[in-house]
């Protein structure tokens, strides 16, 4: 453990710092670029007749010698350089480092076990992907990764005091990163609460974040007319204007998300049934949709006129060699191109990719009065509070309820 230091020397954070850093078995050579960082910042500060490490010596040193200024955004060159300082003050603030590296690199201590593993098995009733349960574990161990600093081995021994000393210990971390932290720390806090691990409901201690600025939680909707637009902009006299337009297609008129599109499979098409049932990826749970006339069509003509003629198990190929599916940004540039050429006026901030026409449906669907429970379904949520977001959207309906303002006496 880093010992309590009220005015640590900058020699001794520096040798606390590399203390946590070699415990937790990072790389001799992360180490030696820290150490020419740290060694920089000891001759800086000699030259200002200063021992004491301080946030201001740290953020004075950074612009100075490497003309990096607090809340910049970093160049890939100089990530190390302020990650060295950010050690440095995670110990200074904390006593504690933040443990920036794969969770399978720590390994959890027996005394935590049990709550982890009853907290993943309750998550895991959620039917969340693989992806979202690995990103649950990392984050949990880099939190326990920092309470095993401070020496604390029982969950029931933390205090709110800890959960905001660990928060400053993110503070290079980007916003987004740093909101899936806390609501994944207020989930778990919840669940140790509920399930009688711990007599205080810690997850009351964890702040929220809110992404942007006012307004830009709302989902990114175009209209009707500018979904018409965007299909008739496809050129589908070519084999790529046919695969494009059967993708526009299923994502307008389906509301199939990205990694679905990708991931879709020959098998997955029920000819025989008029319907398209797959897996999906994000849930993991299935999904069962009507092949509309329209789809059918664009997917014969794609299939029999456009498809490269290789064997492959997807639908959407790539058009050159090597023939295989495409990407996630392959797909995304797909609805960008037609955006553009469309002519559809993209303001600042608006996004314009494929999850854009999910939620264009979503609104669609609502502004025609179908029920919550059903877009649910359609959109492959595993509850109707997922699609409840849409909601927010839906300004028709919500002007319906908007109550009559009395005219003041005369």
């Amino acid at each position: 453990m880093i010992e309590e230091q009220s005015t640590p020397k900058i020699s001794e954070t520096i040798f606390a710092a590399t203390e946590a850093l070699v415990k937790f078995k990072y790389c001799p050579e992360t180490l030696k670029k820290f150490r020419v960082v740290w060694n920089k910042l000891i001759q800086y500060a000699q030259t200002k007749d200063v021992q004491i490490y301080s946030m201001e010596l740290s953020q004075n040193f950074l612009r100075d010698t490497y003309d990096l200024a607090a809340g910049t955004k970093l160049a890939r060159k100089d990530y190390q350089k302020a990650r060295a300082i950010q050690i440095l003050t995670n110990v200074y603030l904390n006593k504690a480092i933040n443990l920036r590296r794969k969770y399978k690199e720590f390994h959890i201590p027996e005394s935590f076990k049990a709550q982890i593993d009853g907290f993943l098995q309750d998550e895991m009733g959620q039917s969340i992907s693989k992806g979202t349960r690995e990103a649950i574990l990392y984050a949990l161990c880099n939190f326990i990764a920092y309470l095993s600093q401070k020496e604390i081995t029982q969950l029931s021994n933390v205090s709110p005091q800890d959960i905001h000393q660990y928060l400053q210990t993110l503070t290079d971390y980007s916003k987004r990163t740093i909101r899936n932290y806390l609501q994944t720390l207020r989930r778990f806090f919840a669940y140790l609460y509920t399930s009688g691990f711990s007599h205080q409901n810690l997850s009351l201690s964890i702040p929220s974040i809110r992404m942007g600025v006012t307004g830009s939680s709302l989902p990114s909707v175009y209209t009707e007319d500018e979904i018409l637009r965007l299909l008739n902009a496809v050129d589908r006299a070519n084999p790529i204007g046919k695969r494009d337009y059967a993708i526009l297609l299923m994502a307008t008129k389906l509301g199939l998300r990205r990694s679905d599109l990708r991931n879709l499979k020959l098998v997955s098409l029920k000819w025989e049934t008029q319907r398209i049932e797959l897996i999906q990826e994000k849930t993991g749970q299935v999904l069962n949709l009507p092949i509309l006339e329209e789809i059918g069509l664009a997917l014969i003509d794609y299939l029999k006129n456009g498809r490269p003629k290789v064997l492959s198990e997807y639908v959407f190929l790539k058009h050159v060699p090597v023939y295989e599916k495409l990407s996630p940004v392959g797909l995304n540039n797909i609805a960008n191109k037609y955006f553009r050429q469309a002519g559809i006026t993209l303001p600042k901030g608006k996004k314009h990719g494929l999850h854009a026409l999910r939620h264009s449906l979503a609104s669609h669907l609502l502004e025609n009065q179908t029920p919550i429970v059903v877009i649910s379904e359609i959109l492959g949520h595993l509850n109707s509070h997922s699609t409840g977001v849409y909601l927010k959207i839906d300004l028709l309906q919500l002007r319906t309820c908007a109550l009559e303002v009395p005219h003041a006496a005369d």
